[in-house]
């Protein structure tokens, strides 16, 4: 059984390898998911931590893989945003805030639930 501590610890740990604004930054991820194995495959997440945080997030986003399912996608199938608009310049950059404050209110929501 994962402790709700083990998985807010995935979640710090995949907030500390997520990129921030819109560009390219070197040893840094994109998306959640790849932060989260990257936060197992290079320590210090167990597999198990990797595997509970990534279903999570997969649920909330109501996807059956991350494959293929990003939070670009999610808000355009939302209607939080158009496709037009995630062409526009800073909205690489507003995403990635979008995430990171996820990732702030997931590891809150984990660390806040008792054991």
């Amino acid at each position: 059984m994962i402790t709700n501590f083990e998985i807010a610890s995935a979640f710090k740990e995949a907030k500390k390898r997520l990129q921030t604004g819109g560009g390219y930054q070197p040893r840094y991820h994109r998306f959640i998911c790849f932060a989260l194995e990257d936060s197992w495959l290079n320590g210090p997440c167990s597999k198990h931590q990797y595997r509970v945080a990534r279903e999570i997030i997969e649920s909330r986003m109501g996807a059956r893989s991350l494959a293929s399912y990003s939070i670009e996608c999610w808000l355009v199938d939302n209607k939080v945003v158009t496709n037009s608009w995630l062409c526009k310049p800073n909205s690489r950059a507003i995403v990635q805030e979008y995430r990171h404050r996820w990732l702030d209110a997931l590891i809150k929501e984990f660390s806040d639930k008792p054991d």
